[in-house]
Order: structure tokens, then sequence, then C-alpha cells
């Protein structure tokens, strides 16, 4: 399957078979690595996500897709290794959504 990087570097438009709509890589003086992915959710039709792959990027990714809901790559790992199922996913995310906040690992 490949590294996120590597999938990124090849990604097509987005559509039914590429979650991926855009993306902010990182300079290269940072090993090149991406600083964030917006990805179309098969579980949140119509609304695009925005995920952080680290927190120094957190403001300028924001700044750049304003008022999508943000998670960062830990948030998802966490979500990822408690295996949620769909329903809890969409209350964690309309959670998120009116409220903000972050999906804790220790919670």
């Amino acid at each position: 399957m490949g590294s996120l990087n590597d999938r990124l570097d090849n990604t097509p438009e987005a559509g039914p078979k590429n979650p991926i709509v855009s993306f902010g890589k990182a300079p290269a003086s940072s090993g090149g690595a991406y600083k964030w992915v917006v990805i179309r959710s098969d579980h949140f039709p119509g609304e695009d996500i925005l995920c952080v792959m680290d927190v120094k990027w957190l403001e300028e990714a924001k700044a750049v897709n304003p008022g999508m809901v943000v998670y960062t790559f830990p948030e998802i790992e966490v979500l990822h290794t408690r295996q949620c199922d769909a329903e809890l996913l969409k209350a964690v995310h309309l959670i998120k959504k009116k409220f903000g906040g972050w999906v804790r690992s220790d919670a």
C-alpha cells in the first residue's frame, strides 16, 4: 500500500475511489512530509475533514482550510486503535464540529 507520503505524491483528482481532496506539503528542510491532508469521508457525506499531521502545522492548515472540522494524526490513531464504529465516529465528529476540542488518548 505504501506510506502516506507515497500515496499523496501519486494522488489523482478526488473522487469516489480517492478520498484525498488536497494537502499541504512541508518544506524539504523538515523532511518533506505533509503538513495536512483534506479527505472526503464516507461517514460524513458532503463534508471534507482536515487531518493535521503535527500540531505545529495546525494554525496554517486551519487558515488555508477555514471552517473544517480538524483532526490531528494522533486523534485519528486513537479512534482507529479503539476500533470505533460508524455511530461513535459520527457522534465524535458532531461534538468536534459544534464544540471543538480534541480526542485524548488517555480518556
